[in-house]
């Protein structure tokens, strides 16, 4: 059994829009044992996390689309062991990852950054050994 199995948490969460990037961060969360729940608004990606918080590894974000920050709150300001949240957009969007900075996002990679090392990155965030 490996080390996601173990402590059951088996879910990535994404908010995202685009098909391209939601096929590559499912395929990278596949590789990982990871089932993604996809949603397209802020206010669905927290009703999904607030039903099963205690399954989700990890919280990705693509803020290569508007964010509602607002509707985010919650889950950024997260208690003790809530999963944690990164984000993932352009590197010259300097208003926008203020907002998200402001919002309480800890962890913002640019597009770039994300997609080389996506893999690396949510294994790193969702606590498994790449290797398994």
């Amino acid at each position: 059994m490996n080390d996601q199995a173990a402590n059951s948490k088996t879910r990535l969460l994404l908010l995202n829009r685009d098909l391209m990037a939601g096929i590559a961060v499912t395929n990278a969360a596949k590789t990982l044992d990871l089932r993604v729940d996809r949603a397209t608004s802020a206010s669905e990606l927290v009703e999904r996390w607030s039903s099963a918080k205690e399954q989700v590894a990890v919280v990705v974000l693509d803020l290569n689309m508007p964010v509602e920050w607002d509707d985010l709150a919650e889950m950024l300001t997260g208690a003790e062991g809530d999963p944690p949240v990164i984000g993932f957009g352009p590197h010259v969007d300097v208003e926008g990852r203020r907002a998200a900075k402001q919002a309480g996002l800890k962890r913002i990679y640019s597009n770039g950054d994300f997609h080389r090392q996506m893999g690396e990155i949510i294994a790193r965030y969702a606590g498994i050994d790449p290797q398994h």
